[in-house]
């Protein structure tokens, strides 16, 4: 029975998934049971999928046909209570085109030079479904891991090639928040303190990695941490704006007193 027409949700759909799954409606939050939350998230992470892959990831210990029932009830239920919210891609199911999904613009920014004007908040780095523990989903949040740190590096390397010294530590910071391993990151990090004068930030980066790499594989160094300590031992003199020389003291016309 479909729910009265008063009751159903209209305008734009969002959905949130990074850092909680949330869905609204025109603004107006949308009650979703489990079962079409877990169905709706799957297809907002992976995009169009044929219902067989579905009943595999969200049902896989039950028999195929047990887990092709399973998606059938949970499309019915969507579509009866979520009206325009999938569409068909032939033999697949995918959200609407018309559903805003966090998780794309988080992986469009990712992939951009300039920060989202509209979603400044995008690149925060929340989790993808927090709390949630199914193989498909922990399998989506370590690849978003994966692109959110080589993004991160990126945007940090091109600042750092334009010159953006303080964008470049900020950048590289993020990087090495997701993971305190990359070398990249910290190459990133170093040249930029150092470009900064920032020596002893610079030194204080690479004794961190340098730690991390005894702790996890009983690796006091590397090639690049040595080229990097070098750096830091004899940086870049920082440069300095050049200042106006100043006019010599005279009258508006510029004609000095006793000329002609």
């Amino acid at each position: 029975m479909l729910p009265p027409a008063e009751r159903r949700p209209t305008g734009q759909y969002r959905l949130q998934v990074l850092g909680g799954w949330h869905l609204t409606a025109g603004g107006l939050p949308c009650p979703v049971p489990l079962r079409s939350q877990r169905l709706i998230a799957l297809l907002a992470v992976a995009g169009p999928l044929p219902r067989p892959v579905i009943g595999g990831r969200l049902w896989p210990e039950g028999s195929e046909d047990r887990a092709l029932d399973s998606v059938r009830v949970a499309i019915h239920h969507v579509c009866r209570d979520l009206p325009g919210l999938l569409s068909r891609h032939g033999a697949s199911v995918a959200l609407s085109t018309e559903v805003e999904v966090d998780l794309d613009l988080a992986r469009a920014a990712l992939s951009e030079d300039t920060m989202p004007e509209s979603r400044p908040g995008i690149l925060d780095d929340p989790e993808l479904l927090p709390g949630w523990y199914e193989e498909w989903v922990l399998a989506a949040q370590d690849r978003l891991r994966t692109q959110r740190l080589r993004g991160h590096t990126g945007r940090a390397q091109r600042l750092l090639d334009t010159g953006d010294l303080h964008g470049a530590v900020e950048w590289a910071s993020r990087s090495l928040d997701l993971d305190p391993l990359d070398e990249w990151s910290l190459e990133v990090l170093v040249r930029a303190h150092c470009r900064l004068g920032s020596v002893g930030a610079a030194r204080r980066a690479i004794t961190v990695l340098r730690g991390g790499l005894q702790r996890e594989f009983g690796q006091f160094s590397s090639p690049l941490l040595e080229q990097l300590e070098r750096l830091a031992t004899h940086p870049p003199v920082p440069r300095t704006p050049v200042q106006a020389r100043e006019p010599a003291v005279g009258r508006a016309d510029g004609i000095h007193p006793g000329g002609r």
